[in-house]
């Protein structure tokens, strides 16, 4: 496995959280598979490794890539947080019932329908999507509903009890037809994960966490109980790459690491293995400025430094 020294730190961290703030380029993914490789090796059984991310792709790239590692099928553990928790759910039993997913196109067509009913008609010219993402926000936020519209939509404040309305009509909608959103798949693992039931918090003996800065506070909650028979959570994330704020991610989240997971240790990942110097040190200045941001100095490991980056400014006019 070729490191450099702080990768080496990370993949021979023993146990308890570790929070890896890796910047853009420094081989986060690299790291996070020879951190599973080296725990195989030290005879933690493969099942027991539990690897989420953000999209199939991403989860099923770091598979071969152990794979490859350990040059033999490894049957880890990797997904997004949502094909994992349901297929844990169905393992404990609780999809039973299930008579499948209310998904988005589900979603936009119930809500254009509650709109055109006379009761709604004060609020029938917003968009189907801008509720479908209200109600996302308030599930994966854990926060009130007048606070989500208070922050995220505050022209609808003297209509909030007509959007609660509404909401409740679609909660009613899915629960007779005995169907799942997808949002609806996290909250019920995190509930299940509580109980004593055989879940992948008792099977799971190690955690480990990609693109850390898109979790929201309900993926949070749910790592929190996953690792409540152990603290053996490795998060890597970089708060200047969140892409899923529009869903209640927040990158701040990362300076609360050990708040949330007491005892965390941390290491930073700032040799980059994309860029040149000359681009790096931009970069570096461009966010010397930034607010709320975690500082990290990329070095550039490549051999040539490189030449001057082109800054090119443009405007836009009204015509």
């Amino acid at each position: 496995m070729d490191l450099n020294p702080q990768q080496e730190k990370a993949v021979q961290h023993k146990t308890g959280p570790l929070l890896l703030l890796a910047g853009a380029g420094t081989g986060k993914t690299h790291t996070l598979c020879c951190r599973v490789a080296k725990l195989i090796q030290s005879g933690v059984p493969p099942h027991k490794i539990l690897m989420l991310t953000f999209t199939r792709k991403a989860a099923e790239e770091m598979k071969q890539r152990i794979d490859r590692l350990m040059d033999q099928d490894c049957p880890v553990l990797a997904g997004t947080f949502h094909s994992i928790a349901f297929n844990d759910l169905k393992n404990l039993g609780i999809l039973n019932n299930l008579s499948g997913i209310f998904d988005d196109a589900s979603q936009a067509k119930f809500i254009r329908k509650e709109l055109k009913k006379k009761c709604f008609e004060a609020i029938s010219s917003y968009s189907p999507r801008e509720f479908m993402r209200f109600f996302s926000l308030c599930t994966n936020t854990m926060e009130e509903e007048i606070k989500i519209i208070a922050a995220h939509f505050p022209s609808w404040l003297s209509h909030s009890e007509l959007i609660h309305k509404l909401k409740a009509n679609y909660c009613q909608h899915k629960n007779k037809l005995k169907a799942y959103d997808y949002d609806d798949i996290l909250c019920t693992w995190s509930k299940a994960l509580e109980g004593p039931s055989l879940s992948l918090a008792q099977q799971c003996e190690y955690i480990l966490v990609d693109e850390y800065q898109d979790t929201s506070k309900l993926q949070i909650d749910i790592l929190k109980k996953l690792c409540k028979q152990h603290s053996n959570i490795m998060a890597v994330g970089d708060d200047c790459q969140s892409i899923y704020s529009f869903r209640g991610a927040l990158p701040e989240q990362i300076s609360q690491f050990s708040l949330d997971f007491t005892g965390a240790q941390s290491l930073t990942l700032e040799e980059n293995y994309r860029s040149t110097q000359q681009i790096l040190d931009f970069a570096n200045k461009s966010m010397l400025q930034a607010k709320g941001v975690i500082q990290k100095k990329l070095r550039s490991g490549l051999d040539s430094q490189g030449q001057a980056p082109d800054i090119l400014f443009s405007s836009y006019h009204k015509t």
